[in-house]
């Protein structure tokens, strides 16, 4: 009995166990897993904690690459996402027999308003291939750089810190340099008026997110983006209150202290964020210092229907330069071996290092008296004077020639005003003004080099001190002019500063109304007014009391100048832009697209105040140039599911000439001059899945009349041994390629991201311009203007890498810490266009092209958590294996110190090499 009843427990609860398998088989066999990547719509950053809820008070985050699964039973679900800052996201799914994978794209609360007006992109809607740099990633990865370099992992991007100075970067998007951009700050263009180049230095702010749009853009206005926009966006109100302090470490005794403070949203719905830096610099390169502060203000006022914003920002600064590009083994003769220099022509260069720069030296001051014989002027070690004597020896002076300084406040006030559930009108008030220049010698001629490659400043001082009374006034070593004064020594050279002062002033008005739940029409206009004061004057005579100059026509006597006196050319350029835009939009969850059309109206006029007033007195002026131009833009996206996506757009870009195009140096307008005519298609298609996401695009770009504005000295068409000269204004280019990017999470705590890009940027016109010999046109026998062809037909546009190839690797540890390793490879670059090279027999020849050079950076970082406290470490490593490269060049560069040829190679070629390694730590504390 004992037995049985032990056999028949066993088989109940045998039984038991039986059914519960099959019933958890059979529930098993009624459930599916549902999955997804949450995202941040703009930068395509994954969003770490988001919370995903099937049913009131169930539900699961996403982990550290922003995923998350959940297993449910077969039916109906809706599914709500939501993340803090973030508008949530409603989701019905319907569980089946077949697992389902999410691709969640989030919108920023907080930015809502500055993306309507910088016009971000999206995924899987906006038709444009475009790339997003997070604020993660900025922090993480800029270290002491220029913004620019960070987009240097972006397909079709090259850019490169040229000489190596605080803020001299500068950035190329498909072979387009950044005069052919639209560089936006907010939603404000912030190139310059006249010339579109933009000077990084002036904008050191505290950044949201990058976006770079590459090609047509997203941009409704009027601008003349050729090769893309750059869009910044600026830290906003966060939903909490922060201050953070990061003080900054780096090559080159490099510091930089930060301070922040985000008031969050205060009482009375209002808010402010300030952000205040200052660094300071010997420099990588020698005398490439940095003296600069920085200041952001934005103070922010919420009501129920207006948003309305105050900015400000500004970086008062100065630094050195290194602005001329020098023979590759000048630098250093491993690299020049690189570069494919003859050792022939390296044995008679010397050899300085790469970090050398030519524009600083040191002298010594001294005063003297009397008027006898020298004994060896040029040795400070041998002043004495065989009839006069020393009176005041000054101290050694270190100076640099290049030096920059500049201040460039934008103040910005703009009303965010929601009408209705459907209308939204912005708008913007903004100013923008500058005072600074730069500096450099009057002249190079007869001053020399010493011993060390260093410009021999103690010549020019000498030159503008020493008095020899038996030597007219035209011999350099005769400084006293009796006529002047019996006393004072007149210059025969110093340190001049080109000035370029300005203030601009511009509206934007947009307005954006939902018509019903498919299209959106929006519209606005552009106004803006700018004067840009240009004048050289003294900043540093070294040594002399004045010198003379005769360049103002109007007031001859008086011609006596010395220090902050304006010399040389006193002008202005006018600019005035009226623009506008239309553009009707169409979306759904499968379809996007939209039709632009813009219209400006841009009007030149340029003042001479140095030249001979009219007949009522007044300033030389040109007239107003005036210049219509247009743009049409069509595009259109197809989602066809969760993961897949494609998009083309096409336009067509009628843009007004530069300032520089159309009023020449010389204050006259250049005839004929005609519009740019841009035509340009793009196609592309896009992946996301759960663990890879990849993008894929081609692009053709057809540019007419492509503005050159170059001064070409050529040989004189009829005298021998003469130069004259030719003026380039415009020439015609295609440009096409392919770019790709992916990322794959291969690992819960790995990432592998990858891109690629080709391109083939030709030049595609003949262009024959007048020979010019002192401003006048050089004529024949039957005073018919000579002409010159210019040939360049088949030539590689050059300045930027046409084949590029990248990837990183990451490896976050756990949500605190995080490593990467990041190798891009730079090749097909040509240097830069030398027009003048490509004439006569030389019609269609290559320019000489850089050698293909890696790139290995490091980043680091790991987070300490103390209570309501956070302290950062991050370390940057740029260019670790101290790789040695070329970076930028220019074909036939002539002003060379040791040769001077046109060979289309290494030899007559100037260079500016690579940075080498360099370190940038940081350390944050977040409270």
């Amino acid at each position: 009995m004992k037995h049985f009843k032990l056999l028949k427990n066993t088989l109940i609860k045998l039984f038991i166990i039986a059914v519960g398998l099959f019933t958890f088989s059979f529930a098993q066999a009624q459930t599916q897993r549902l999955s997804g990547t949450i995202k941040d719509n703009v930068t395509g950053e994954t969003l770490i904690g988001a919370n995903i809820l099937y049913a009131p008070g169930k539900g699961v985050v996403s982990d550290l690459d922003g995923n998350f699964s959940i297993d449910l039973a077969t039916g109906s679900y809706e599914i709500h996402i939501s993340f803090i800052g973030y508008i949530e996201v409603v989701k019905t799914v319907n569980i089946g027999s077949s697992p389902i994978h999410l691709n969640i794209m989030m919108e920023i609360i907080e930015l809502d308003e500055v993306m309507i007006i910088a016009d971000v992109a999206r995924e899987r809607s906006t038709p444009i291939a475009f790339s997003s740099v997070s604020q993660k990633q900025i922090l993480e990865e800029q270290g002491t750089q220029d913004l620019p370099m960070l987009l240097n992992y972006t397909p079709g991007v090259y850019a490169t810190q040229q000489g190596g100075g605080d803020g001299d970067a500068r950035i190329t998007i498909r072979g387009f340099d950044q005069t052919n951009l639209a560089v936006m700050i907010d939603g404000i263009p912030v190139n310059d008026m006249e010339n579109g180049w933009v000077y990084w230095s002036n904008w050191n702010l505290p950044v949201k997110t990058m976006q770079v749009q590459r090609g047509l853009s997203a941009s409704k206005l009027a601008l003349p983006s050729v090769g893309g926009t750059v869009n910044i966006i600026s830290i906003g109100i966060d939903s909490k209150p922060s201050l953070t302090f990061k003080q900054d470490f780096a090559s080159g005794n490099y510091t930089r202290s930060s301070l922040t403070l985000n008031s969050g949203k205060l009482k009375g719905d209002w808010g402010i964020v300030f952000d205040g830096s200052y660094r300071k610099a010997d420099g990588i390169v020698a005398a490439n210092y940095t003296d600069a502060f920085s200041y952001f203000l934005k103070v922010e006022k919420f009501t129920n229907r207006h948003r309305i914003s105050f900015n400000a920002v500004g970086a008062p600064q100065k630094h050195g330069q290194r602005s001329y590009k020098s023979e590759a083994s000048l630098y250093s003769r491993e690299l020049g071996t690189i570069a494919g220099v003859p050792d022939s022509i390296m044995d008679g260069i010397p050899e300085m290092g790469i970090l050398y720069n030519e524009h600083w030296g040191t002298y010594e001051r001294n005063d003297v008296i009397g008027n006898g014989e020298n004994v060896n002027p040029w040795d400070p070690n041998k002043l004495e004077y065989v009839d006069s004597t020393i009176t005041r020896r000054g101290s050694i002076v270190t100076q640099s020639e290049i030096q920059n300084y500049y201040y460039k406040p934008l103040f910005s006030l703009r009303d965010f005003w929601t009408i209705g559930e459907k209308t939204v009108w912005t708008n913007t008030l903004y100013a923008s003004y500058g005072w600074g220049g730069g500096t450099g010698l009057n002249t190079r001629s007869n001053v020399g080099f010493d011993e060390n490659q260093q410009v021999e400043f103690q010549n020019v001082y000498f030159n503008n001190r020493i008095n020899k009374e038996d030597q007219g006034f035209d011999n350099t070593f005769r400084t006293i002019d009796t006529n002047i004064s019996d006393t004072e020594y007149r210059g025969t050279n110093y340190l001049r500063s080109s000035v370029n002062n300005h203030s601009w002033y511009g509206f934007l008005s947009q307005i954006s109304h939902k018509i019903n739940k498919q299209y959106t029409f929006s519209g606005g206009i552009d106004l803006r007014t700018y004067k840009g004061v240009h004048f050289r004057e003294i900043y540093d005579l070294m040594g002399a009391n004045y010198v003379v100059d005769f360049s103002d026509k109007n007031n001859p006597q008086d011609s006596i100048k010395t220090t902050g006196d304006k010399v040389y050319y006193y002008d202005e350029g006018q600019v005035r832009w009226a623009g506008f835009y239309s553009q009707l939009e169409y979306s759904n969850e499968i379809v996007s697209a939209f039709a632009n059309v813009t219209g400006s109206m841009t009007s030149y006029n340029g003042i001479d105040y140095f030249r001979l007033n009219d007949e009522n007195n007044q300033p030389y002026q040109t007239g107003w140039q005036d210049f219509f131009g247009y743009t049409i833009k069509v595009g259109a996206n197809y989602n066809f599911n969760e993961n897949m996506n494609v998009f083309f757009n096409t336009g067509y870009l009628n843009n007004a000439p530069k300032f520089n195009s159309v009023i020449n140096i010389s204050n006259d307008v250049i005839e004929g001059v005609k519009n740019e005519n841009v035509l340009a298609f793009e196609l592309g298609y896009a992946l996301s899945t759960r663990t890879v996401s990849l993008n894929v695009n081609a692009y053709y770009t057809k540019w007419d009349n492509k503005p050159i504005n170059r001064n070409v000295p050529v040989p004189h068409p009829t005298s021998d041994g003469e130069n004259a000269s030719v003026f380039l204004s415009t020439m015609d280019a295609l440009h096409k390629g392919i770019e790709f990017d992916a990322a794959w999470v291969f690992l819960p705590k790995w990432k592998l991201q990858a891109l690629f890009s080709l391109g083939d940027w030709t030049w595609q016109s003949t262009e024959k311009v007048d020979y010019q010999f002192n401003g006048q046109p050089i004529l024949d026998d039957e005073g018919n203007p000579l002409q010159l062809e210019i040939d360049p037909r088949g030539v590689h546009v050059g300045d930027a890498a046409q084949f590029q190839v990248g990837g990183s690797l990451d490896f976050n540890p756990d949500k605190n810490s995080y490593l990467r390793l990041r190798f891009t490879h730079f090749g097909k670059n040509f240097s830069q266009f030398n027009p003048e090279s490509v004439v006569g027999e030389n019609a269609g020849r290559e320019s000489w092209q850089i050698p293909n050079y890696q790139l290995l950076d490091f980043f680091a970082g790991y987070k300490f958590k103390f209570d309501k406290m956070n302290l950062n470490f991050g370390l940057s490593v740029n260019n670790v294996l101290n790789t040695l490269y070329i970076s930028d060049a220019l074909n036939n560069e002539t002003r060379s110190r040791f040769i001077q040829t046109t060979n289309f190679d290494a030899a007559s070629a100037g260079i500016f090499p690579g940075l080498p390694r360099r370190y940038s730590f940081s350390i944050t504390l977040d409270l």
